[in-house]
């Protein structure tokens, strides 16, 4: 008798406790769904964009801008506060993805095509348009933490399970430099865009933050601001067939480079 009656509260906390976690579920795939249809109707953008991550103890700064437009079109320029400031242009038109360092006047391209080409299973690696945010995360993978209020916007805060936030080779915004124990990530309640992404490491502690503010939206952006022609004397690297090896690798568990990699070819 006394082990039934040792069941019997244990048996309600079970009744109640499955119907709000069902509720809890429901209520944040709601959100979501909410927040990418707002996204959805944003067709083009300008954002700042504010990076901090922690280095070897020390904080490395890094700010610019950024713009995107449908089909597939971005831009990026950023200046990392380090050797005198340190600045990287991003381009993104159709297939091709240019990273441009003018200090060491070095460009590099990736054919993403080529990439999509050799992991057809692996989808929105490219994507560059952070409207796409939330739809690049598998729904099991987003908890609804809470909406809050940050510097006087209205903002959802979900916690992300860090195996499913797989960052890849060709979007800047989504090169991290370890894998985080967790993540934050904040999106604007009015727009569903990403106010700012948070990364923690061992112990709690932040190593990361993205944050993305003064939108503006469904502006008129020229064709031509997305395109990149190396400047004379520029050194070019094709980056597509060491993207493709080091992707592999990281499906293979691999994180350590080997003997034999094959090395970028220079572009004629």
């Amino acid at each position: 008798m006394k082990f039934v009656k040792g069941c019997i509260p244990l048996l309600f906390l079970i009744l109640f406790t499955l119907p709000a976690t069902a509720q809890d579920q429901a209520k944040t795939k709601q959100i979501i769904e909410e927040l990418t249809q707002k996204a959805n109707k944003v067709k083009s953008f300008t954002v700042d964009v504010n990076m901090q991550t922690s280095v070897m103890g020390e904080k490395v700064e890094t700010k610019g801008t950024m713009a995107a437009k449908e089909p597939g079109k971005m831009r990026m320029s950023t200046t990392t506060e380090m050797m005198g400031g340190m600045k990287q242009e991003v381009y993104k038109s159709g297939d091709i993805v240019w990273s441009y360092m003018p200090l060491m006047n070095m460009a590099t391209k990736i054919n993403v095509a080529k990439v999509r080409e050799a992991f057809p299973e692996q989808k929105g690696f490219e994507e560059s348009d952070l409207t796409k945010t939330l739809q690049d995360i598998p729904e099991n993978a987003l908890t609804l933490d809470k909406k809050e209020k940050v510097d006087g916007n209205e903002v959802y805060v979900f916690q992300v399970a860090p195996e499913e936030f797989q960052p890849d080779m060709v979007s800047p915004q989504k090169k991290f430099p370890m894998m985080p124990e967790r993540i934050e990530m904040l999106i604007y309640a009015d727009t569903g865009l990403p106010y700012e992404i948070r990364m923690y490491g061992k112990n709690n502690q932040l190593f990361m933050q993205q944050k993305y503010t003064n939108y503006k939206l469904n502006v008129s952006l020229p064709d031509s601001e997305f395109q990149f022609t190396p400047p004379e004397g520029a050194q070019v690297m094709d980056m597509t067939e060491a993207t493709i090896n080091m992707m592999k690798r990281m499906q293979e568990g691999e994180t350590q480079e080997q003997p034999g990699t094959t090395q970028p070819a220079p572009t004629q």
